[in-house]
């Protein structure tokens, strides 16, 4: 045989190498974990060298992971299959920092926030309601805010908790009391009858009512426009959240009491020149204790001249007329009668 020979090629095709990305996982806020894979079709003589990177992006959302610069060389094929990585929305721990206010029959508050949002992040909270747990004036009152959520560029990438409580205090109000005094009759006493009303400061329909303890008029004369004092205070369920004045004033009339003054002995005799005899008279109507003013008048009724032991024209027929001048009272005097006779 004559052989021929001629030249042929041998091609070497490259392997097929398979690069499959793990899926990851992050907090919003933290940094990226390391870009991880496995790998198959790789002889274990050869390396594969460069990273894998992801889409941009720091926002709460999924993000994925591209083979990068990862390359075995020309030897292989790479077939690659891509991941995810996940930014999860962060805690945002809102703490509430409840304002202390004055008392207005309701259960409304008032709050401020803190959080830990990262500085320089942009987020605005609301929430649905913020209660004290009665409506009651206190102090280390717990306050319940409902409903918290969140707005702001970078509100998509937390997750607030939905609710906070705090104490503060409701603080009571001034309640004014006022008295009306009523007149009276004069009897020895300064002590006083009064009513009390509520001048200002109840709230609403709350349940307060004001009552008046002991009156006393400023003296226990009669008079006109006395000042009259009494101490007062508020009740009711809702009293406790009111601080009242505790005493109030008024004015009012202790009118003289009506006394009838009589004489003991109606009809007198005596002779010219004879002392008078000391007239006596009942006063009816008299509060035991005053010091009376029992004075007199003795007066000759043809000519009104008063009498005159010393005369020897003294005598007549006389009105002996008492004359009290206390004030504290008023006056229906019946007279007595003197006859004085000639010697």
């Amino acid at each position: 045989y004559e052989i021929s020979y001629g030249l042929g090629t041998l091609t070497i095709e490259p392997a097929d190498l398979t690069i499959t990305a793990d899926d990851k996982t992050k907090t919003y806020g933290e940094a990226d974990p390391d870009l991880t894979y496995t790998e198959s079709g790789l002889f274990p003589e050869d390396t594969i060298i460069g990273t894998l990177i992801r889409e941009s992006g720091e926002d709460a959302g999924d993000y994925a992971i591209l083979q990068g610069s990862l390359t075995a060389g020309d030897n292989y094929a790479v077939r690659y299959d891509s991941a995810t990585l996940s930014i999860t929305r962060a805690s945002l721990s809102v703490l509430v920092d409840a304002e202390s206010r004055d008392y207005d029959g309701t259960r409304l508050a008032g709050v401020s926030f803190s959080d830990n949002r990262l500085p320089e992040d942009t987020l605005s909270i609301s929430y649905a309601s913020a209660l004290f747990e009665d409506k009651h004036a206190g102090s280390g009152k717990e306050e319940f805010v409902l409903g918290i959520t969140l707005s702001g560029v970078d509100a998509g990438n937390y997750t607030p908790n939905a609710s906070a409580t705090d104490t503060a205090s409701i603080f009571p109000i001034g309640l004014e009391i006022g008295i009306t005094a009523e007149d009276k009759t004069y009897d020895g006493n300064p002590a006083a009858l009064t009513s009390a009303y509520l001048i200002s400061g109840l709230v609403g329909e709350d349940d307060v009512s004001a009552r008046s303890d002991s009156g006393y008029f400023s003296t226990s004369d009669a008079g006109t426009g006395l000042l009259v004092t009494a101490n007062v205070s508020a009740f009711g369920d809702d009293a406790g959240n009111y601080i009242a004045n505790k005493s109030a004033a008024a004015t009012a009339t202790i009118h003289p009491r009506a006394v009838s003054v009589e004489p003991r002995d109606t009809f007198l005799y005596i002779r010219e020149g004879d002392p008078l005899p000391v007239f006596a008279f009942n006063y009816l109507g008299w509060i035991p204790g005053d010091a009376g003013n029992e004075d007199y008048t003795v007066r000759r009724n043809s000519d009104g001249v008063a009498y005159d032991q010393a005369s020897d024209e003294s005598a007549g027929t006389y009105t002996v007329t008492p004359a009290p001048s206390i004030s504290h009272y008023s006056y229906s005097v019946d007279t007595g009668t003197l006859h004085v006779n000639p010697f």
